[in-house]
């Protein structure tokens, strides 16, 4: 069987010291972390000590095309995802922390984030609570439309939110970023 990858990894700088994780992430990925999501994709999140933890996304094998794809001509959805994060998040955009991707099968790793996908709040909607979280969602879709950021997959399972303790501020998260066009 002909194999076009190697394992490649790239780690973000201030993440180094998660670089044997990530080099070991194959084998542990098998074997450890809890479960978050299974599909097509499997996520899981990893406890790296110190209260530290990380969100893995395993992306689905490429087939023999997708490989060659891969490998010569086009970034693999792990590195779009981390290069996605750090633009998001130079441009005031946030996004979990991405720490690193991988490649042997395809993984992006990131910081667990804490925030509430908007699913479960919309699934209360109408409701007293829910207001105030929707109409800051639409300034929010329309400050990435004014940046020129489109999500490509842009539903309320791919965005995350929370409200800033110390300013009452709603402030939301992207996720599942791979496929993002900036303009």
């Amino acid at each position: 069987s002909i194999k076009f990858s190697t394992m490649r990894i790239h780690v973000n700088p201030a993440s180094e010291h998660l670089r044997s994780f990530a080099e070991h992430l194959p084998e542990l990925f098998e074997n450890g972390g809890e479960v978050l999501h299974t599909g097509r994709n499997t996520i899981k999140a990893f406890d790296v000590g110190g209260g530290y933890q990380v969100a893995v996304k395993r992306f689905r094998r490429p087939n023999l095309f997708q490989a060659f794809v891969y490998t010569f001509f086009r970034r693999s959805k792990a590195r779009r995802s981390y290069e996605h994060a750090m633009r998001l998040r130079a441009l005031g955009i946030d996004s979990p922390e991405p720490i690193a991707w991988l490649l042997s099968d395809s993984y992006y790793i990131s910081r667990c984030s804490d925030y509430t996908p908007l699913s479960q709040t919309t699934g209360h909607f109408p409701s007293a609570g829910t207001i105030p979280v929707l109409e800051a969602f639409a300034r929010f879709a329309g400050q990435l439309h004014e940046q020129g950021i489109e999500h490509r997959d842009f539903n309320h399972g791919n965005v995350l939110w929370r409200r800033d303790t110390a300013t009452g501020a709603i402030r939301f998260q992207l996720i599942d970023i791979n496929r993002m066009r900036f303009a």
